[in-house]
């Protein structure tokens, strides 16, 4: 087994209005409540938008079964974490877009993706992985994304994030 050689990095302190992390926090603990992800301290909220449907369980894919199709195929990896968290540490074919600016970079992404067999998403734990996928999903089936060529079933996000990459697929991938 290979050692891990711990890494050292600041990440940005508490800000303080937040209501997750500042001096008068009035988030105490976490709730399945819509809301964005919470940059300052990388807090992050379930969301619970009833305008994004459920993924279907084939969407759903492990970070093994990521290993297997980066192998055998040409698959766009979209990496929603926020500019920092992909500064950190990230897969080298990873595409960085903030779930933050998701909609804003359709193009983007579309473009991106234009050529491939699919789009895999994926960040630190697969919570904001989800939203992206759920999100591309909509888009999908409302015929705003993909042009025809990307299909619903073309869209996964990888369970467990990067921290699964780490712990079942290449344990030298830093984590934080």
């Amino acid at each position: 087994m290979v050692s891990r050689r711990p890494q050292m990095r600041r990440l940005r302190g508490r800000e303080v209005g937040c209501a997750v992390c500042g001096a008068e926090a009035t988030i105490k603990t976490p709730s399945p409540v819509e809301g964005p992800s919470h940059d300052g301290c990388m807090a992050t909220t379930i969301d619970q938008n009833p305008d994004l449907p459920p993924l279907p369980p084939s969407c759903h894919a492990s970070a093994t079964d990521y290993a297997s199709a980066r192998a055998s195929g040409d698959f766009l990896l979209l990496d929603v974490r926020s500019e920092l968290q992909f500064d950190l540490c990230h897969l080298p074919e990873a595409l960085s877009v903030p779930l933050a600016s998701l909609k804003e970079s359709m193009a983007v992404i579309e473009a991106a993706a234009a050529e491939k067999d699919g789009v895999y998403c994926i960040c630190r734990r697969g919570i904001d992985s989800q939203v992206a996928a759920r999100l591309l999903h909509k888009e999908v089936q409302e015929g705003n994304f993909g042009a025809g060529k990307i299909k619903a079933e073309q869209i996964r996000h990888v369970k467990g994030g990067l921290l699964a990459w780490g712990a079942s697929v290449d344990d030298s991938f830093p984590s934080f």
